[in-house]
């Protein structure tokens, strides 16, 4: 089972298929956005850093899953796909 973050608290959450990682989610739904960034990996982790704040300040819960080996994290930060479309408003 996947660990949910929620106000400080732990709990379980059996199904993370409505979960994205940022970079899963921009790969997804802009990946010409991803091949513009010249550092790539910086420009993620801030946005990271970003939506995990806005997730906590509106109560939003967050799972860890496992991250991808290029990462060299045992773990990444994975959002509710509802809060990344708020949080990423599409292009038109």
């Amino acid at each position: 089972m996947n660990q949910v973050h929620h106000r400080g608290s732990t709990f379980f959450q059996p199904d993370p298929r409505f979960y994205e990682t940022v970079w899963g989610f921009l790969n997804r739904t802009e990946p010409q956005a991803l091949e513009g960034l010249d550092d790539w990996e910086e420009a993620l982790l801030e946005d990271q850093q970003r939506a995990l704040e806005a997730a906590r300040a509106q109560g939003v819960p967050t799972i860890d899953l496992p991250a991808p080996e290029w990462l060299g994290a045992p773990s990444a930060i994975a959002f509710p796909t509802a809060f990344l479309l708020d949080f990423y408003p599409a292009n038109p």
